[in-house]
């Protein structure tokens, strides 16, 4: 009985270990493996990009619309949140990426 557990924790283990590595071989492959490495800059460039997205956005028409506020601010404030919180670099850049897309495809409503 015991010996199925300790088998069974193994493969939740691996398979979560593989999940992680499949989800930040993008990064690995932009970066070539060094995102811890690059941490400030990538943080910089992230900040610069969620800031004035989310800024633009709010100032085209996001200020009207109260839901489309909450949603940038959030998404905003997660990235901020991360960067602060000294999450892995892998997750900022994805909690990042989802910020700045948010704003982009609001950005693009309020142009159309």
């Amino acid at each position: 009985m015991i010996y199925i557990m300790k088998v069974k924790n193994s493969i939740s283990y691996f398979h979560k270990k593989n999940m992680i590595l499949n989800f930040s071989r993008y990064w690995d492959k932009i970066f070539k493996g060094q995102t811890e490495f690059n941490r400030f800059g990538i943080i910089t460039i992230a900040l610069l990009i969620v800031g004035c997205l989310g800024g633009v956005t709010v100032g085209l028409g996001a200020i009207n619309n109260i839901f489309h506020l909450i949603l940038i601010v959030s998404s905003s404030m997660a990235s901020l949140v991360a960067i602060l919180a000294v999450f892995p670099v892998i997750w900022i850049l994805n909690i990042s990426l989802l910020a700045a897309l948010i704003d982009i495809l609001l950005l693009i409503s309020y142009l159309l």
